[in-house]
């Protein structure tokens, strides 16, 4: 391990690391994996679109989570562009929010897919949009 690796590590595990930046992290890896545990009941076209895009960012979400973690700029810029592509996404594709439709059949089921909802849908790039900012002040304060 390299003493710039050694310091990030033992950065992460301050007091005063913002929170923000490890929620950043995880809801980019989650949403990146989430959509693999979700059953959408759509017709075949619109499933082709949607497993289309989640495997087009499928990679690039864990990269920049992981990448965040790591206080890279580059990965902060790439999930603001992914975020803002995603929400687009919703925009121009409405049927996409059907497919994150909530499960009332039970409680564990309805807690589930509430889970997926948050995470794959618009919610999560909402908030990494507000959260990113303080990653770019935190590492302006840093450097």
């Amino acid at each position: 391990m390299t003493e710039t690796q050694d310091n990030l590590m033992s950065q992460r595990m301050q007091v005063d690391f913002p929170w923000p930046i490890w929620l950043a992290g995880w809801i980019a890896i989650l949403k990146g994996v989430v959509w693999l545990s979700a059953d959408p009941n759509l017709p075949q076209w619109q499933l082709t679109i949607m497993g289309c895009k989640y495997l087009a960012l499928m990679i690039p979400l864990v990269v920049f989570g992981i990448g965040i973690w790591k206080m890279k700029r580059w990965a902060a810029w790439g999930l603001v562009v992914l975020c803002v592509a995603d929400l687009l996404f919703f925009l121009f594709f409405p049927f996409a929010m059907s497919s994150l439709a909530l499960n009332r059949i039970s409680f564990v089921s309805l807690i589930f897919t509430f889970f997926v909802f948050v995470i794959n849908g618009p919610v999560s790039d909402i908030l990494l949009l507000i959260m990113l900012p303080v990653f770019f002040r935190y590492v302006k304060k840093k450097s």
